[in-house]
């Protein structure tokens, strides 16, 4: 999820209410200012009748307007790369905080390391992001309002989404993919655990797992789904099953870095870790479906 400079700078303008006061405020056509409060309003930013633009009824949109207002300079660091970097970071202020290492932000942001120092770096200069020994955290002390607002739309970026049924649960999301459950059937390729069985893995689950858009799944895309899964439920079972398909596919999964796969290899090394299933155990499982630990 990211935001250009120019939608930051149409949130701006929210209080002028209809395409052609924001158009004329931001020198943009109408046509322009229509694709972008399109693009806004799938993000849950806006909401368009006919020619009025209004915000969004959530409680985190008037935050990011009242944000925006009393520091206008901070769209050129939300913008582009800078919102994935602060969503990974902010952390509910009452949590304890883990920080996130440069290799951590790189995994989980999935952007280029110049454009993450340079969005750190513009960060800490205005202290909205500190950082201890090699790892950063946001700074909700300094920049409270910043924080609400992250912590509120992360939130909602993680539940909500145009594309599936209220309820479903989202393991991941990007503009163009998602991973996500759903009880009911879906118009959507079956994916993760829902998918061992077309790889000689039988399950008995409680939900669906999806993936769109609709397309074939390699064995790899089927195991990485698994493992957003796994990683967000923290199931015991879920783990298990992932720790088995691994085994079976170990040789075709490499290069794969994840950090609960990491914790997986290292109980197929015979590591104990709380919440992870024991070699025995996978041993145990793996004799049922013939797998080689």
């Amino acid at each position: 999820m990211k935001f250009s400079k120019t939608e930051l700078r149409l949130v701006s303008e929210l209080p002028k209410h209809t395409v052609k006061e924001i158009a004329d405020a931001l020198g943009k056509s109408t046509k322009q200012i229509y694709r972008l409060t399109a693009d806004l309003e799938k993000k849950g930013i806006l909401e368009r009748h006919r020619k009025k633009i209004t915000a969004s009824r959530t409680s985190f949109t008037p935050l990011l307007m009242q944000t925006i207002a009393e520091h206008p300079n901070l769209i050129d660091m939300l913008a582009d790369s800078g919102l994935p970097v602060f969503l990974a970071l902010v952390s509910e202020p009452k949590k304890p905080e883990n920080g996130l290492t440069i290799k951590q932000l790189l995994r989980e942001t999935k952007i280029k390391k110049s454009a993450l120092y340079n969005k750190l770096d513009q960060a800490m200069r205005v202290g909205a992001v500190r950082k201890r020994e090699d790892r950063f955290y946001f700074n909700h002390a300094l920049w409270p309002k910043l924080g609400l607002f992250l912590i509120e739309y992360k939130q909602y970026y993680h539940t909500i989404d145009a594309r599936i049924p209220l309820g479903s649960v989202i393991y991941y999301k990007t503009d163009k993919e998602l991973v996500f459950s759903s009880e009911e059937k879906q118009d959507a390729t079956l994916t993760g655990f829902s998918a061992y069985s077309d790889f000689g893995i039988q399950l008995r689950l409680l939900t669906n797992y999806y993936y769109l858009p609709k397309k074939k799944l390699s064995k790899r895309d089927v195991f990485l789904h698994s493992l957003y899964i796994a990683d967000k439920d923290k199931d015991f079972r879920l783990i298990l099953y992932a720790a088995l398909f691994y085994a079976k596919f170990k040789e075709k999964l490499s290069g794969i870095k994840q950090s609960l796969l990491e914790d997986i290899q290292k109980s197929l090394a015979g590591t104990k870790k709380e919440g992870y299933p024991p070699l025995n155990e996978i041993k145990e499982k793996a004799e049922v479906y013939d797998i080689k630990i």
